[in-house]
């Protein structure tokens, strides 16, 4: 769907290979929206201390920010990283 090259996508393969496990929260951040599963992933993702939280769900990405958390879209994150290789 990007139409990537193939030495990209290895980059972008290697990068989530660095990824960590985070358990499970007791607590997540209180949201207006309305899927209430939602802020326990933000939750993970702000216990993490990643640099973006990436999604294509609308609501989530009206937020733009939780916390020091932003939220962006796979296409802002993909130009990221293509900015970056």
């Amino acid at each position: 769907k990007f139409k990537s090259g193939a030495a990209l996508l290895v980059k972008v393969e290697a990068e989530l290979r660095l990824l960590e496990v985070i358990a499970a929260q007791t607590s997540a951040p209180r949201l207006a929206i309305n899927d209430k599963e939602d802020p326990w992933i933000i939750a993970c993702g702000l216990q993490a201390n990643v640099d973006f939280f990436v999604t294509g769900d609308g609501e989530l990405l009206s937020l733009e920010k939780v916390e020091n958390l932003p939220i962006i879209s796979p296409r802002t994150c993909w130009s990221m990283l293509a900015d970056n290789h």
